[in-house]
């Protein structure tokens, strides 16, 4: 038993678990969501019987009939379409939700820190690439995060004569650490998914 979450998380998954006992109960939300699966999604699937593992198996007389429910010919053969239209449902239907906003896992680990919905004095550790010209070098932006707090440590996974990846070992939230780095006249932002640092 128990459960491991923030405790800032708890208000808003009694909600869900609230919303969840009364969505088991209404029978209109069900069928509904039943009908969009079916129609929307392509949940039903066949049944269909596999002479040809019969055969590979040993014959029918020794294994009996072997049938496939054919999950490979849903949508992307998982259950993930399911599950996420299900959740939209369900927040839009049962908790009422205005606003339901989809993100990438990098975005919400972002926004979590950006946010301070993590302990402060856990590092967090955040790729960048490190565009390099007469500007840019490794040793000048070293030497300006020197003093920074934020910053740890900063790692270097591989180079070439265009660009660095580095790892930047930090504390605390990323719109502090942007801003730090600013003062130090350094830009990181986020572009195309990819962090990119540079001096000016």
């Amino acid at each position: 038993g128990g459960q491991y979450i923030s405790p800032l998380l708890i208000p808003n998954l009694k909600k869900v678990e609230i919303g969840f006992k009364k969505a088991m109960k209404n029978k209109k939300f069900l069928a509904d969501l039943e009908e969009q699966l079916i129609n929307h999604i392509g949940i039903v699937t066949p049944i269909l019987r596999s002479k040809e593992l019969e055969e590979i198996a040993g014959g029918e007389k020794k294994v009996g009939k072997i049938f496939l429910k054919r999950t490979d010919l849903h949508h992307d053969s998982s259950h993930k379409p399911v599950s996420a239209f299900s959740s939209v449902f369900f927040a839009k239907h049962i908790l009422k939700a205005k606003k339901i906003i989809t993100e990438t896992k990098k975005d919400l680990i972002n926004l979590v820190k950006s946010n301070y919905l993590i302990d402060i004095r856990t590092p967090s550790f955040l790729n960048i690439k490190l565009i390099l010209n007469k500007k840019n070098n490794l040793v000048e932006l070293k030497s300006r995060v020197t003093n920074l707090k934020s910053i740890e440590k900063i790692y270097v996974q591989n180079f070439n004569k265009d660009y660095t990846n580095l790892k930047i070992k930090y504390l605390g939230k990323l719109d502090k650490l942007i801003s730090e780095l600013e003062k130090e006249k350094i830009e990181l932002k986020l572009i195309n998914d990819q962090w990119v640092i540079k001096t000016f």
